[in-house]
This record gives structure tokens, sequence and C-alpha cells, in this order.
């Protein structure tokens, strides 16, 4: 473990918008970096918590608040309120407007346009977002901390999709992925030039289903992957602030994404 510091700093978004970021690093000296991508909760205290422990090994640690543009709607409290409305439904109604707005009716004003941002509207979310992580990936890779074009990511639940769709439209060296989605579409994997590595829940039925075809995929792009999944466990098992988390599923998982970085970026 090596001493670290840490800042709550700014990049420019692909429009110049100012978007807030969290950055963790050891005290001294150029290394290889990793973006860390928040899960549907934003940029909390758990995503801060995780940068700081991937600084601890060794990495400039950056932690962008993709949700900056929106942070008044899209903050930990409505998203909390509005998670917990959506997840009443039945995985099969999650995709009906109508059914989304029932369930949100009661909510604040803020939580129902959390859902229907993060929800109804995530195709164009994610859009946006991909966008800023490629103007992040120039700010890191001309940080003088950053070991130039050493850049891996790593990300949690829609950040974990978010990492995979970054790997798709960037030059990312590494990424490793936390029970996050395939790409929108199957075949952006043939843009993909980083070496791959993925953990799932074995209970997540929503993200497990796509794995099939993620895996045809991979083969017939013949792909640098490899993936592993966590037999009885619940998606989120990495968050140890939730009831979902799994200590043996996480510590493994852990060693897994530390032995992928250090492999494919170095120390």
């Amino acid at each position: 473990m090596v001493e670290i510091v840490t800042e709550d700093a700014t990049f420019k978004g692909h429009d110049g918008h100012e978007m807030e970021l969290y950055v963790a690093r050891p005290d001294s000296g150029k290394h290889p970096a990793i973006i860390v991508i928040h899960e549907v909760f934003g940029l909390n205290e758990n995503i801060r918590d995780i940068t700081r422990r991937f600084a601890r090994e060794g990495y400039t640690v950056f932690a962008p608040n993709l949700y900056s543009r929106k942070k008044d709607v899209l903050n930990e409290k409505n998203l909390e309120e509005g998670m917990k409305a959506f997840l009443s439904l039945s995985p099969e109604r999650r995709g009906d407007k109508e059914a989304i707005a029932e369930a949100t009716s009661s909510l604040s004003e803020n939580s129902r346009k959390a859902v229907e941002i993060v929800f109804s509207g995530r195709g164009l979310l994610e859009d946006e977002m991909t966008r800023d992580l490629l103007a992040l990936y120039a700010h890191a890779n001309s940080s003088e901390h950053v070991l130039r074009d050493s850049i891996g990511a790593t990300g949690f639940c829609l950040g974990g999709g978010m990492a995979f769709e970054f790997a798709c439209a960037s030059p990312l060296k590494s990424v490793f992925v936390f029970y996050g989605r395939n790409p929108s579409l199957i075949d952006k994997i043939s843009g993909m030039t980083a070496s791959y590595f993925a953990v799932y829940a074995g209970e997540d039925p929503g993200i497990d289903a796509g794995l099939p075809d993620l895996a045809a995929a991979m083969f017939r792009l013949k792909k640098n992957f490899g993936m592993k999944m966590y037999a009885g466990v619940l998606h989120g098992f990495f968050n140890d602030t939730r009831q979902s988390f799994n200590k043996e599923a996480a510590e493994d998982a852990w060693k897994l994404a530390l032995h992928h970085f250090g492999s494919t970026l170095g120390r």
C-alpha cells in the first residue's frame, strides 16, 4: 500500500460543461490510471472509497460525476426514492411507461424526473455519458500524474455497462466490469482494443440473459476477454453499504480486478 492524496476537482465535458471529479493518487510520481464509473446512485461515498482503494494500489484514479449537468435532479436522495419505486415493479413491467408512471406517482417531482431520465431516457443519457468519458480520457491522459496511454476503466451496475460502452469507443488498454449490461449494439465490441474481464451475479437475470450473446460475440471477434459468475449472489454484491453485499464474492472480485489491471496496465 502507498500513501495517497485526494482532491475534488473538475474536468471539461464533451461540450465544455464543468464536470465534477474525485481524484485519488499516490503522493508522488506518474502512474497508470483507472477511471471509476459510478453505479446508478451517482458519485457517492461508496464510489469514493473504491477510488481510494485503487489509488492505494498504485494507480492515479479518476471518478467522475456523470450526472453533473443534472445534479439537482440526479442526486442520491432522488435516485434512492426513484429506484425503490421502480424496483417494486415486476421485471416484465419495467419497460412499460404507464406502469412506471403509476409506480412513481406518489414521489416528489424530482424523484419522478430522476426515474424518467435514468430509465425512460436511458439511451440519451448513456450517449452523453460516453462522450463525457471520452473527454475525461483526454483529461487523464494529459495529467502530470498519469503514464500516458496507460489507462483503464471499471464500473458498477449502470457504470459497468458504461465502462463497456466506453471501452468500445476509446483506446482504453483495460476494462473490468462489475455486473454491467452489454453494449446497446453487441457488434460495438468490434471496436474494442481493451483487455476485458467481467464479474457477474448468479441471481441477476436481467444482466445474465445477455451473457450468451456476449460470449459468442467475443469469440467471433477474437477479443481478449474473461468472465466469472458468482452463483447464488445478487446484483450489487460488491457494494458493502447495501443488503446485496456478499463478502466472499466481493473479496474474490477485488483480487481479480487487481490482477487484471496489474497484468494489463502495470503499476
